[in-house]
């Protein structure tokens, strides 16, 4: 599935654990949300990110609904604004979103800085 949109690449030594910081998030914003294996199609459950390795790309949506709709009618309208794409590389993650509320993505970007662990790691939007 295309998403288009804007990417905000964190660049960290700790790819995992900024992942699973930005999944916490997520979940605070949508906690009826969707967490799928990009690669697989595999649905994971938010405890599973707790406790579980990560899979390197991740689609996080709404909800359900959100999932069904878009899967039938691909991203267009308001359901650009409802999900993400998350890819974990060696040293970076990056953040793939259509139309993201900018609260949420504000909110990411804020507890990434915040995060001791993950102090140093630098940040940039994409375009």
């Amino acid at each position: 599935m295309e998403i288009g949109g804007r990417d905000f690449v964190f660049t960290t030594q700790e790819p995992e654990c900024t992942l699973r910081r930005i999944l916490g998030v997520v979940e605070e914003f949508w906690p009826e949300g969707v967490v799928e294996n990009a690669l697989t199609g595999e649905l994971l459950s938010w405890e599973a990110r707790r406790w579980s390795a990560l899979p390197e790309e991740l689609l996080v949506y709404r909800n359900q609904q959100v999932r069904q709709e878009l899967l039938r009618h691909g991203a267009r309208g308001s359901l650009r604004r409802q999900y993400l794409h998350l890819l974990r590389g060696d040293e970076e993650v990056t953040l793939v979103v259509g139309d993201l509320e900018d609260e949420l993505a504000q909110a990411i970007t804020e507890s990434l800085a915040e995060a001791p662990l993950l102090a140093g790691s630098a940040y940039e939007r994409r375009d």
